[in-house]
């Protein structure tokens, strides 16, 4: 009896791992659906072919389209800040040139960027909210200005 009992613990751990690695599975799927889009974006509007793009912050642990601010519309914001400035700005869009691989991962504080060799990387927090997305994107977009149009 107590054999079963443990077998039945075990099944039921297992069980419950497996929903949770399926459900990851369906928060990154949203996540990397959410960031193809802006890579079109970029692509077209910065010059760029075949660019890989990706989260690289981790385990998501939930749906990124949720929460305020949602974690993809961040990562989103983040890229837009990259396209509308490739867009404008002739000195930034020839900086990234080089660029074949963006990501999005976690950071501290309002949205930033690295650029780093062929990586675009920004960085978005989900526990900074002083700030919307949308003014995080404008401030950002100033950033990678000053930085990159030298």
């Amino acid at each position: 009896m107590r054999q079963l009992m443990r077998i039945g613990t075990v099944l039921l751990g297992v069980l419950v791992a497996s929903t949770a690695l399926a459900q990851e599975s369906k928060f990154q799927e949203k996540m990397q659906e959410d960031l193809d889009y802006g890579k079109k974006l970029i692509e077209r509007n910065c010059g760029l072919k075949g660019v890989s793009v990706k989260w690289a912050g981790g385990k998501l642990g939930h749906n990124p389209r949720e929460g305020t601010p949602a974690l993809s519309t961040l990562c989103q914001s983040g890229l837009e800040a990259l396209f509308n400035r490739c867009l404008n700005n002739a000195a930034v869009k020839k900086a990234v040139t080089k660029v074949n691989a963006l990501e999005c991962t976690r950071g501290k504080g309002p949205l930033s960027f690295k650029l780093s060799g062929p990586k675009f990387s920004v960085a978005v927090d989900e526990a900074f909210t002083k700030d919307n997305a949308a003014t995080q994107r404008d401030a950002l977009m100033k950033k990678i200005e000053q930085e990159l149009d030298q």
